[in-house]
């Protein structure tokens, strides 16, 4: 849940800076058309850097919360993965945690996609003796 109410949060304080930053451009806009221009581009501009300013603070701030749980978000024990009498890949072990940046790298077939699919529930592990 902390996902959802982090996101919550953050969409709060996008929404008003946006807010903020287009009126102020808004009601400070002169000369016709080509003001009207220069302003809403200088309005996305703007908002486009305060939002990365926001989003970086968020992300110094919600790291420095130490995490309610040290459990992994994802845990793999001994899956063996395959079809019929043909294993690809067996006992693979790994643990995500919160925060973690976890890539499945590989060449073409090597098995990402099937190692995903058994990651959602898609496929069953195999059972080997």
């Amino acid at each position: 849940m902390w996902d959802v109410y982090s996101g919550v949060v953050k969409s709060l304080f996008f929404g008003v800076a946006i807010a903020l930053i287009a009126c102020q451009q808004g009601l400070a806009t002169t000369g016709g058309a080509k003001g009207v221009g220069r302003r809403t581009t200088s309005a996305v501009v703007t908002t486009f850097f305060v939002l990365v300013v926001i989003d970086a603070g968020f992300t110094v701030l919600f790291h420095s919360i130490p995490p309610m749980s040290t459990e992994p978000m994802i845990r793999v024990i001994d899956l063996t993965m395959g079809w019929d009498d043909v294993v690809l890949q067996k006992n693979a072990n790994f643990d995500v945690t919160r925060g973690e940046i976890f890539a499945i790298l590989g060449s073409s077939g090597c098995g990402k996609s099937t190692l995903m699919r058994y990651l959602v529930g898609l496929d069953a592990p195999l059972v080997v003796p």
